[in-house]
């Protein structure tokens, strides 16, 4: 499948910023690479379950080669690119659709320094909205439990959350998008 261009938008974070939110490009691998640094320790660990310093270029590969079809992802950049170097890097989410169409996986990154200014709402509405139109029937993450921030996101959203049997253990959150309802957490 080919580019979507169609899925490009500006948004307007809470404090007037304007950014570009589009699908990832194989020729992102590079500002993946570059922006890996901006995002904090904790907000790696949040989103790849474990400490990492980098970002390697073979990770970096496989984050930006999509077939925009069964994986997508949203990036959110400045709405013009740089003259030089890569463009800046805000957040990304991410959903894997399963083969058989039915669940997709979701997760997101967002930048400490543009967190608290709606844009991991706005990704994971975007996910939500492409998730639906693509007819997948639930949404489906992992949080750590001490993404205090992410859960209440998720619960705001209509996700549902599973309790886990360690408490260091990632909680599943669901949203079922056939209109159903989802039963709801006691966490």
């Amino acid at each position: 499948m080919s580019y979507p261009h169609d899925l490009e938008e500006v948004v307007t974070a809470s404090d007037g910023t304007q950014l570009l939110l589009r699908p990832v490009r194989p020729e992102d691998e590079q500002a993946f690479q570059a922006n890996f640094s901006k995002f904090s320790p904790e907000a790696v660990r949040r989103r790849f379950f474990a400490p990492m310093k980098a970002l390697t270029k073979a990770m970096a590969a496989r984050l930006t080669h999509v077939d925009y079809e069964h994986e997508i992802a949203f990036v959110l950049t400045d709405p013009v690119p740089p003259e030089r170097g890569p463009p800046e890097g805000y957040g990304v989410g991410r959903i894997v659709i399963e083969p058989e169409g039915g669940i997709a996986e979701f997760a997101l990154i967002v930048r400490d320094d543009v967190v608290g200014k709606g844009l991991g709402r706005v990704l994971l509405q975007r996910l939500i909205s492409y998730a639906r139109e693509h007819g997948v029937r639930e949404l489906v993450g992992d949080v750590l439990p001490d993404n205090a921030r992410m859960l209440a996101l998720c619960r705001a959203l209509g996700f549902a959350i599973e309790s886990h049997s360690h408490p260091s253990d990632p909680l599943r959150v669901r949203l079922l998008l056939d209109g159903s309802a989802a039963p709801r957490s006691p966490l």
